[in-house]
This record gives C-alpha cells, sequence and structure tokens, in this order.
C-alpha cells in the first residue's frame, strides 16, 4: 500500500481506502487525466480565439500589476486591477468578467487560491489563472485551477489563459472527478472510518 500511495502522489494523483468490517476494503487511485491529441487541439484553438473582455488582475506588488495589465491588454483584455483579495472579490460582485489572473501570495487575509475559490462558487465557469513565484504555492494550486510561474512572458501568459478557457469549458460538461474532490471525499471516509 506505501508504493501505491507512494507512486500515486508523485503521479499528482491521490488513493482514498474504505474499510467496512464485514464488508472488505475498496481502494479507489485517483490520477491526473492526460492531456489528448484532441484536447491540445482545442487548446491551440482557445489560443486563436482569445477574443478579450473585461478581466480582473489582482497583484498586490504596483510594477508586477502594470506589466500584467500591460500583457493582458496585449491580448485583447480590457484590465480592471486591484491589490488585494477582497477588493477583487467587491469589484467582481459589480461587473461581470470574462478572465481573473491572481497572484497567488498577497498581503491580507486572503491568498489567491482563497480567492479563486470564493469566485469558483461564485460563477463555476470563469476561467482563473493563479500566478507564483513559490513552487509550494503552485503545488497547492495545480489541481484546481491553472498555475502560471513568475517570471513569464507574453506567450506564457497567452498560452496559461487558453488552457484555462479550455478546462472551463471542458470541466462544465465533464463528468470526470476532479482530484481535489476526490483527495476531500477520501479524507472525510478515513475520518469516517477512524470514528466506528
Amino acid at each position: 500500500m506505501s508504493q501505491v500511495h507512494g507512486f500515486a502522489h508523485q503521479s499528482g494523483g491521490t488513493v482514498t481506502i474504505r474499510s467496512e468490517l464485514g464488508h472488505g476494503t475498496c481502494v479507489t487511485m485517483y490520477l491526473p487525466r492526460v492531456e489528448t491529441a484532441s484536447k491540445q487541439g482545442d487548446l491551440e484553438g482557445a489560443l486563436e480565439r482569445l477574443d478579450g473582455g473585461p478581466a480582473l488582475l489582482v497583484e498586490d506588488n504596483p510594477d508586477v500589476a502594470e506589466i500584467s495589465a500591460q500583457m493582458l491588454e496585449e491580448l485583447g483584455y480590457q484590465v480592471h486591477a486591484v491589490d488585494s483579495g477582497s477588493a477583487a472579490l467587491d469589484l467582481f460582485d459589480r461587473m461581470p468578467f470574462q478572465l481573473v489572473v491572481s497572484d497567488i501570495v498577497m498581503a491580507g487575509a486572503m491568498d489567491g487560491i482563497a480567492l479563486a475559490r470564493a469566485l469558483r462558487q461564485r460563477r463555476p465557469d470563469l476561467p482563473i489563472v493563479l500566478v507564483t513565484g513559490y513552487s509550494g504555492s503552485a503545488a497547492a494550486a495545480e489541481t484546481e485551477f491553472t498555475v502560471l510561474r513568475k517570471p513569464y512572458q507574453l506567450s506564457d501568459l497567452s498560452r496559461a489563459t487558453a488552457k484555462a478557457i479550455t478546462e472551463t469549458r471542458s470541466s462544465v460538461a465533464s463528468n470526470i472527478v476532479r482530484l481535489q474532490d476526490a483527495r476531500q471525499s477520501g479524507h472525510r471516509q478515513t475520518d469516517s472510518a477512524g470514528d466506528s
């Protein structure tokens, strides 16, 4: 079991175990989906169709915010920049956005991952790109959102944006289990098994 657990987690997946006395044990392994040729084609198509619209940029470093806003404008977006998660939620409730690009590590009570989860609760089909220069932050977010590592160029931002759009569109109609949901379910099952 330790080898199965190690393999699953090194592959970016997880394992859940459910055991019931007198009924047996069920072990379920969840592994990340592989990019197929058609999905790669969808990504390339999304790159060609980036049509802009209003984008919310959340970045607490003014210099980085200015450069990021310029890049998003080059991609055709009308950028509205704020410097905190709370300001982002306030603006999001007043305006419709087609894309959110947020730093993960920010000053204040809400980091980028918490912000992205709150926005996804409000609008599940919202494309979100999280940006970070810290590998630990990236690992925590990659199971749920598109992550872009700093430093990045316009082409990197363009690809990340297209990926977020493509994944959001496909996940709305998909019946594939999200890795984060599987992990949370596994924790709940483990907790309830320990209580019995």
